[in-house]
């Protein structure tokens, strides 16, 4: 699933635990996506044909799935609100089972080591 670079990955305040309050339409893609994945898994159960009528012998358990949304900006400063930030997206999605969340940032960063096999300057 792909968002907007603009798309804010959190609200405007903190929670009581040292947390920042996630945005909407990051939980509300992350929603999209589960429901996408379950039907999916659902519709793999049947039987699947290639373009030649062969069977498709191939099985889908629990997939992997990827959001691209936002941008690290949001949360790549020094300040305590950053550093907070940070660590709740952080949470967030390595506990998000089979969904990698990256940033366009990210993204861009990884692509431009691919292609020049150097961290960005």
């Amino acid at each position: 699933e792909i968002k907007k670079p603009a798309t804010p990955l959190f609200n405007t305040k903190k929670n009581r635990s040292e947390s920042w309050e996630l945005s909407d339409e990051l939980t509300f893609a992350l929603s999209q996506i589960l429901s996408q994945k379950a039907e999916w898994e659902i519709k793999s159960r049947s039987k699947q044909f290639d373009s030649e009528d062969h069977i498709i012998n191939q099985n889908t358990f629990d997939p992997k799935t990827i959001l691209i949304i936002g941008n690290s900006d949001q949360y790549s400063g020094t300040s305590k609100n950053d550093l907070i930030k940070a660590k709740t997206f952080e949470l967030y999605r390595r506990n998000s089972k089979n969904i990698e969340i990256i940033t366009f940032s990210e993204l861009y960063e990884r692509a431009y080591y691919i292609v020049n096999q150097k961290q960005i300057e």
